[in-house]
């Protein structure tokens, strides 16, 4: 009896085991399924013109935090206001990309040129400044200029999107000098 007991103990838990395996095996219908769900939730998370803007913008805030603490010529307030990206949530910005949202689902092309600008007075690195905002779309892709006096100095943001590619072009100036230029993309 003693001899069936050692036994039945390896045996059962072999089942065990057994069991978990072919309970845990990924259902490849199921696995398909949810990977597609993926997908879709990936996709849908940049669905909107300015949630893509917006995710670009936030991937350049960090390329900025890290890349341009070397950058000798640039101040504490030029980083910073390199850095801030706030303003994509500006109402006037949203309105703006809600109306070339609308006229881009509607491949309304030829009225589809849309401007806005505003100043905002803004607190940059601790000092208010006065901030210059330019949304421009001709139907196709989207310009955003921002704009600041440092000094005496202009400093200034570029920032082109490409809305068939989901690619955001930025060229960041100080006076009349380009001292950087990179591209994001989403990838999906």
């Amino acid at each position: 009896m003693k001899q069936i007991h050692k036994l039945l103990l390896p045996i059962l838990s072999l089942i065990f085991l057994l069991s978990l395996n072919y309970c845990n095996k990924e259902n490849p219908q199921q696995a398909k399924s949810e990977k597609n769900t993926n997908q879709i939730l990936k996709t849908n998370r940049y669905k909107t013109l300015e949630k893509q803007i917006s995710y670009l913008l936030n991937e350049h805030s960090n390329y900025v935090k890290a890349q341009f603490k070397t950058i000798s010529t640039l101040d504490e307030f030029d980083r910073a206001f390199f850095e801030q990206t706030q303003f994509i949530q500006n109402n006037s910005a949203r309105n703006f990309f809600r109306s070339v949202q609308s006229s881009l689902r509607n491949n309304n092309l030829s009225g589809g040129v849309m401007s806005i600008s505003y100043t905002s007075l803004t607190v940059v690195n601790g000092k208010y400044a006065g901030i210059q905002y330019s949304f421009h779309s001709d139907g196709k892709n989207v310009t955003i200029s921002k704009s600041a006096n440092n000094n005496g100095k202009v400093i200034k943001a570029l920032y082109q999107y490409d809305t068939k590619g989901r690619l955001l072009d930025v060229k960041e100036y100080k006076g009349d000098k380009l001292f950087s230029k990179k591209t994001h993309k989403i990838i999906i």
